[in-house]
């Protein structure tokens, strides 16, 4: 994981901002997100996250809800 901030972050992106203040995952949740995208291997990341999608009906709408 990266971490990149900036200071004026929060008024240039404030809905975004707001989600990701607002974003939660439950530790299980995440962890098998995580064993998904090793699982999948190195440069197929992308191809474990969909598996995982797949996996999980409604969480792309509930995690990403559009307005």
């Amino acid at each position: 994981m990266r971490t990149l901030a900036h200071r004026d972050f929060p008024e240039k992106y404030s809905e975004l901002n707001g989600w990701l203040k607002n974003w939660h995952m439950a530790p299980d949740e995440l962890m098998s997100l995580v064993q998904a995208v090793q699982k999948a291997g190195r440069g197929q990341e992308d191809e474990g996250v969909e598996k995982w999608i797949d996996a999980h009906p409604g969480i792309v709408d509930e995690m990403a809800p559009v307005k």
